[in-house]
């Protein structure tokens, strides 16, 4: 810890480095702290952060929480053991929170701008500011997307269970998901209006493509279910101890 002290002692413009030091933990944060890089450490906890603080990069430790956040312009808490993120404070213009162990978000504020949170077992994501510019969500387990909003400009979403995409807004100039109707990935770079609208139109037609044909299969593999589940139901060594058991055939 005497190094970090050392560090405070000689912060004099509020950006606090004590990136990859090998801290086990962080002594008492002062105020005036603007910006504080405690990444690439051993560190399993935070202390209480100033009300300074606005920027805070805690990425490549092993915090399995934050403490409580103050006004923050950006957070970086990538490469952790989190389950659960605090409530995000309203001032937050980008969170980069991916390769955690969080299974869903807390409310995104309005400023939102960038949200990177791939590689977690997200199931969901909460609902999407309007400010949202940028969304990274590969390698979670989510089955579909919220509303997009009209600004989007990059959507990156490989690696989950999605069988469709919401409508693609016409600001998007990045696309890159895999659907079940489309062998290979969809990756799409420097989008326009035109583009999109052609992207929108086609995933919409292969969507319902795909519904009727899993509407198909479903109806057969209920149909083959219900015919192995009527085989065993009728199994002549069930008969026979239902015979035995004095049951009437009408009553099976």
């Amino acid at each position: 810890m005497e190094i970090a002290l050392q560090h405070i002692r000689k912060c004099s413009n509020g950006k606090l480095n004590l990136y990859h030091l090998k801290l086990t933990e962080l002594p008492p944060l002062p105020e005036g702290i603007v910006e504080l890089n405690c990444s690439n450490n051993q560190l399993t906890s935070l202390p209480p952060l100033p009300s300074t603080l606005k920027m805070l990069i805690c990425s490549s430790n092993q915090l399995t929480s934050l403490p409580e956040l103050p006004s923050l312009d950006l957070l970086y808490c990538y490469a952790n053991q989190l389950t659960s993120l605090p409530s995000l404070p309203s001032s937050l213009r980008g969170l980069h929170c991916s390769t955690n162990r969080l299974t869903s978000l807390p409310p995104l504020p309005s400023t939102i701008q960038h949200l990177q949170c791939c590689r977690n077992p997200l199931t969901t994501l909460p609902t999407l500011p309007v400010e949202l510019r940028e969304l990274l969500c590969t390698h979670c387990i989510l089955t579909s997307l919220p509303p997009l909003p009209a600004r989007l400009c990059r959507l990156l979403c490989l690696g989950n269970s999605l069988e469709t995409v919401p409508e693609l807004p016409s600001t998007l100039q990045e696309l890159r998901c895999d659907l079940p109707m489309f062998d290979d990935t969809i990756a799409m770079i420097r989008l326009d209006s035109w583009t999109v609208r052609l992207a929108n139109d086609m995933i919409r037609k292969a969507t319902v493509v795909w519904e009727g044909l899993s509407k198909d299969r479903c109806i057969k593999r209920c149909a083959q279910y219900k015919e192995e589940i009527m085989m065993k139901a009728w199994h002549p060594k069930r008969m026979q101890m239902l015979y035995e058991l004095g049951y009437d055939v009408e009553d099976m």
